[in-house]
């Protein structure tokens, strides 16, 4: 028969990739609609010609320069390279940047995590649950699952029936062995010793043919222990031959074998030498990262190797510590310096670390020194700008009709001239095109007729009615005074009423607001009152003024 050692059968759980501090969102992804993986950037300013050369960065220089946002034709004309959540843009020949919609999945994926690396919808990324995501497994007695966004590793129960690995039967500890017991072998008179069906030689006390020992070793009793004789590992049970004395030698943690307490070859248990990420484990302290789940070590940020979403060893990615110049990186966030080129993490540049500091107006441009901003950024004058500054919101626009100055052909701040924008009334004017209302007078825009636009505008209270020039609105309308009203303004509600004992003031002959008096309705107990007939009581207190319930 075919010697099988059940010690030395394993199982594999998957690939798990632990984020510290992840974000807790669960997202819904489909892993067949993964972008290709690229690295991000931002852009700089247009270039600027100088003496003989090619076009700076990111733009196409007439005759070379230091190029920037400007003067792009298409994405790949500006500076940076593309990333899964991030990807250049170039609009009106302006360089800019388009985040990836929230969700979308990325290429660096860790397969059995339980989780998925999505974009955040501004250009990073974030990890997020993914219970579809499971374990990775090579038998039916050790199962994974996703729980939560957490990998999970159910055994069946010792004596299910199996057929991985050449076993019958599970032997409750996540693996398909010959045997539990004899009558799990398929010879009657085979004994099971070790998990391992043997013939019945195997457990007679003697040295049989074959046998290196007594009921030991061979081609198919099982493996002896230690001290006992041997000619090759596979008679050992720590797997270890001593080639000198032929005899079986203790597990050691430098034998490349399995054995003793060992999790995996010659690490955890009692070795010294953690685990490295997708070895076998049953307890954290199994692993150089210090991190053991569903009984496979996980990469880590402390694990001393490249692994997970790390650009480098325990550094980038997902790792809170970044990469010092000369490491791997995919984005500039992956550096300490700020700068990533060519995936490489370059020393830091004052125009080019991702952070606004020195004269910078924005992240790296404007000022004297960096590349001037793209439309959307931070500004303090024109020269700030690839294009305009906006002369209050101090922000780069695309257009002198946006820059909240009277520049250009505009006739007034922003409008008139060539702007799209039409001047108000009151706003200055050539003539009547540089007017919403069409009429320029005295190079002035004033209202079209206003009072008979179908329209509330200028000083109107309501639709054609109230205000200096209009005429007086009817009851119902809108109004701030009683001169906007064919009769009264009403002080809260601001609609013209019919009768002073409506307009939400005390005033005529009345004793409290909109009511007593000779013409008002009479007043509710409480109100301010002259005589019994001003009260709904019949009963105005003489000494108070007010009225009150009748005795």
């Amino acid at each position: 028969m075919v010697r099988k050692q059940p010690n030395r059968l394993t199982w594999v759980v998957g690939s798990f990739f632990v984020l510290v501090g992840a974000c807790s969102i669960v997202a819904e992804v489909d892993r067949e609609n993964i972008p290709s993986n690229e690295t991000p950037s931002t852009g700089g300013s247009g270039g600027t010609g100088g003496a003989g050369g090619a076009g700076g960065t990111g733009g196409v220089g007439a005759t070379g320069g230091s190029g920037g946002a400007g003067g792009c034709t298409v994405p790949s004309d500006c500076p940076g390279t593309d990333t899964d959540c991030a990807s250049r843009t170039c609009v009106g020949n302006s360089c800019g940047v388009e985040y990836a919609a929230a969700g979308t999945l990325t290429s660096q994926q860790v397969e059995g995590d339980c989780q998925s690396l999505v974009c955040d919808g501004s250009g990073s990324t974030i990890k997020v649950n993914d219970d579809k995501d499971i374990p990775a497994q090579d038998n039916e007695c050790a199962v994974g699952s996703c729980v939560a966004g957490a990998p999970k590793v159910d055994f069946a129960p010792e004596g299910t029936e199996c057929s991985s690995n050449g076993g019958n039967v599970c032997d409750g500890e996540g693996a398909c062995v010959e045997c539990m017991k004899a009558s799990d072998c398929p010879n009657n008179d085979d004994l099971c010793v070790d998990k391992q069906c043997v013939p019945a030689s195997c457990g007679n006390q003697k040295l049989d043919p074959g046998e290196t020992d007594v009921d030991c070793g061979g081609p198919d009793c099982a493996p002896c222990a230690d001290g006992l004789k041997c000619l090759e590992g596979d008679d050992c049970k720590s797997g270890v031959c001593n080639a000198t004395a032929k005899t079986c030698s203790a597990p050691a943690c430098d034998d490349k074998v399995k054995n003793g307490s060992e999790t995996d070859v010659d690490c955890g248990g009692s070795c010294p030498n953690g685990c490295a990420a997708g070895k076998a484990c049953k307890e954290n302290g199994d692993c150089k990262g210090g991190q053991c789940d569903a009984n496979q070590c996980q990469p880590t940020c402390t694990d001393e190797e490249k692994n997970g979403t790390e650009t480098d060893v325990d550094c980038g990615g997902s790792c809170a510590t970044k990469c010092d110049t000369g490491k791997a990186c995919a984005n500039h966030g992956d550096c300490a310096s700020g700068s990533c080129e060519n995936n490489v993490c370059k020393a830091a540049d004052a125009c080019k670390n991702h952070v606004k500091d020195g004269d910078e107006t924005d992240v790296d441009c404007g000022g004297p020194v960096c590349d001037k901003c793209v439309d959307g950024k931070a500004c303090l004058v024109d020269g700030d700008c690839v294009n305009y500054c906006a002369a209050t919101t101090k922000e780069c626009v695309k257009s002198h009709c946006e820059d909240e100055k009277k520049s250009g052909d505009e006739t007034d701040v922003d409008c008139g001239g060539s702007c799209s924008t039409k001047c108000n009334d009151g706003q200055a004017c050539a003539n009547n095109d540089d007017c919403a209302s069409g009429n320029c007078d005295n190079k002035e825009c004033k209202p079209a007729d206003a009072c008979k636009n179908n329209k509330q505008d200028g000083d109107e209270t309501d639709v054609d009615c109230g205000g200096p020039v209009c005429d007086k609105c009817a009851d119902g309308k809108a109004c701030l005074v009683d001169g906007d009203c064919v009769n009264y303004c009403a002080a809260t509600t601001k609609k013209c009423v019919k009768s002073q004992c409506e307009d939400e003031k005390k005033n005529g002959d009345e004793t409290d607001v909109d009511c007593g008096g000779p013409d008002c309705e009479k007043c509710k107990n409480g109100k301010t009152c002259k005589v019994d007939g001003d009260c709904e009581s019949g009963k105005c207190d003489e000494d108070d003024g007010i009225c009150v319930a009748s005795p």
